[in-house]
């Protein structure tokens, strides 16, 4: 008589409890990585919006001085510290001739922070005019259609007195379609356009 026994024995027990344990580590080991990458992602991203925020601070004024100058930021990111760099550009790409690149600043904002053991840093940099030159203000264009049709029918007419005519049939008489009208001459004026 034969005796079949069912179940496992203490072997094959091990074996399955050897390979569930070297998965279950793997599986923390990964956790582990996916939890300090996010950490990082996240100190990077908040890194990021500070040193952006920073430049922008800098950029705003309307003279650059050349200076190196130190801070903290105030809480909740007075773990951050921030180092800001004004200095004349002279990279060997600006010709030495060129008179109107000699007052371009480069602007390097560094964010730095303690990540454990060790120093981390991220920077910014940037290109400004020491002083930025007056703007043009800013001209109201109408829509393009309007402006083409305009444009075309003013290079169809050939004197004052079609143009005049012109104007009153393009108009057809009311304040705002000759406001456009004065817009488009104004701007065509501006760029040299007849």
């Amino acid at each position: 008589m034969k005796k079949t026994e069912s179940g496992m024995t203490l072997l094959e027990v091990l074996l399955a409890a050897t390979i569930l344990g070297v998965g279950i580590v793997a599986l923390l080991g990964a956790l582990v990585q996916a939890t300090r990458t996010l950490a990082n992602v996240k100190e990077t991203t908040i890194a990021s919006s500070l040193a952006r925020a920073k430049l922008e601070e800098i950029l705003s004024g309307e003279e650059l001085e050349e200076d190196v100058v130190e801070g903290e930021f105030e809480e909740p990111h007075d773990l951050y510290r921030w180092k800001s760099a004004v200095e004349p550009y002279e990279e060997d790409l600006v010709d030495e001739e060129e008179e109107d690149l000699e007052d371009l600043m480069k602007v390097r904002v560094e964010v730095l922070w303690d990540r454990g053991d060790r120093e981390s840093v991220f920077y910014l940099e940037t290109l400004k005019l020491k002083e930025m030159p007056e703007l043009l203000a800013p001209v109201s264009v109408p829509s393009s259609r309007r402006a083409r049709d305009v444009q075309k029918k003013r290079r169809s007419s050939q004197d004052s007195g079609q143009e005049q005519t012109l104007r009153q049939s393009e108009t057809g008489g009311t304040q705002a379609d000759s406001s456009a009208y004065n817009e488009q001459r104004a701007i065509d004026s501006f760029f040299g356009q007849k």
